[in-house]
């Protein structure tokens, strides 16, 4: 990141937020990195959100987890973010959902993206809206340098 940067971190669970927030706080850092403290998806509005399953947290429509809560969400497309912008997703298997909210950002390839991707078929959906923007992306399944069963798919896509 450069002397003009700035870091947008989104985080709906409650707990991770805090972490976060002190983080930043002893890095002496608020001034660059902004905590949003709502998930990302396709629209504004609010949403179930499951924590502590997998040792994970995720957006959920499984009403009968234990751990749910009604988190703020948020699309991208309501965040002014300059060309040249590079998004980092990393939701559970919300992916779909957030390149819905952000086809402002989707368009003319504004925005350079790394996804991590959540088994095949949604792959193939975040695939397509890629390329159904422009975009030329490229999968990557990189090698764990410790856990030799880490299977793990990334998508990255270069905006101009």
């Amino acid at each position: 990141m450069g002397p003009k940067g700035r870091i947008i971190a989104f985080e709906p669970d409650p707990q991770n937020a805090s972490i976060l927030a002190a983080n930043v706080a002893s890095a002496g850092k608020e001034n660059v990195i902004e905590i949003v403290r709502a998930a990302v998806g396709a629209k504004d509005g609010t949403t179930l959100f499951q924590t502590g399953h997998d040792y994970c947290s995720r957006i959920s429509a499984e009403e009968s987890f234990q751990g749910l809560q009604v988190v703020v969400q948020c699309a991208l497309n309501g965040f002014d973010l300059p060309q040249g912008t590079v998004i980092k997703v990393d939701v559970e298997g919300a992916e779909a959902d957030v390149l819905q909210g952000a086809t402002n950002h989707l368009k003319g390839r504004r925005t350079t993206w790394i996804i991590e991707v959540h088994g095949a078929d949604l792959e193939r959906v975040v695939l397509t809206t890629l390329c159904r923007y422009g975009y030329h992306p490229k999968v990557y399944a990189p090698v764990h340098p410790v856990y030799a069963d880490y299977s793990q798919r990334y998508i990255l896509a270069i905006g101009i």
